[in-house]
């Protein structure tokens, strides 16, 4: 009798291996994420606020995020080959290229308080970091939009069909919409104002040193930079205990009187 036992446990536990080795490995990552909700409900049981409790439930909402970020994906490349998808997908990618642009510019704007057409370079440079919060806006978008379809096509799927429900026809839609959960909370955390201050502080700082150089005749302080605006404006740079501050000066555009040195190899003719 004591023999039987282990040969039923082994045979038990290969029959699960096969099982989970049939699985798609996003089914996987479902089911992985909510065998963690488990294990985190029965620490948070025990106590709430337990450290491993709080590292458990954050591995279990990473794990349902990147399953639905995976499972989404796959979907939509396997979409790409109909011509619809391929002329949608180029427009957008013309949309989301004229709309970080612009996003980057009023970022600068922001920063600087100064027209951004002056900080061509940090308006080139913040781009791809000021289109990820109106990137996360339409994740948050389209995540709401894919909620309902989620729930009604699983409703009208079963409704329809007369076969019997089974547990993984009940747990993957649920675990899809714990998925859709966490990406729009992710989302809205990137849209956040903390986030888009820190992209804005860093426009300020790629403005003045991207884009600005130290002039003499315009500048007061040696470590001020300008940029000038026409020949007789210039944008005056300037770092603060409050941050980058940027200010329009009078400073007209006028002859040098400093002589050249004579050129490379040959001698002054006085």
């Amino acid at each position: 009798m004591a023999s039987v036992i282990p040969r039923r446990a082994g045979a038990a536990l290969e029959r699960g291996g096969q099982w989970w080795n049939s699985l798609k490995d996003v089914v996987q990552l479902y089911f992985a994420g909510a065998m963690l909700v488990v294990v985190w409900f029965c620490l948070a049981y025990v106590d709430p606020k337990s450290f491993p409790a709080e590292v458990v439930f954050g591995i279990a909402v990473t794990v349902f995020g990147i399953a639905f970020v995976l499972e989404a994906y796959r979907w939509i490349v396997a979409k790409l080959d109909l011509p619809f998808v391929k002329w949608a997908v180029a427009v957008l990618g013309v949309m989301a290229a004229a709309v970080a642009s612009g996003a980057s510019a009023l970022t600068v704007n922001e920063a600087t308080g100064q027209d951004p057409a002056h900080f061509k370079a940090s308006i080139a440079l913040l781009a791809p970091l000021s289109f990820v919060p109106v990137l996360a806006v339409l994740v948050m978008i389209f995540t709401l939009i894919s909620t309902p379809f989620l729930l009604f096509g699983w409703l009208g799927k079963h409704a329809l069909s007369r076969g019997r429900i089974r547990d993984s026809d009940v747990l993957m839609p649920l675990a899809r919409l714990v998925g859709v959960v966490v990406v729009a909370s992710l989302a809205s955390f990137v849209a956040s104002p903390p986030i888009t201050s820190g992209v804005r502080g860093l426009a300020g700082y790629s403005a003045l040193f991207l884009d600005m150089h130290y002039d003499p005749a315009c500048a007061t302080d040696r470590d001020d930079r300008v940029v000038r605006v026409n020949d007789e404006i210039v944008i005056v740079g300037r770092i603060t205990d409050q941050g980058p501050r940027y200010v329009r000066r009078a400073c007209p555009l006028s002859a040098e009187s400093i002589e050249l040195p004579p050129p490379a190899g040959k001698k002054s003719i006085r």
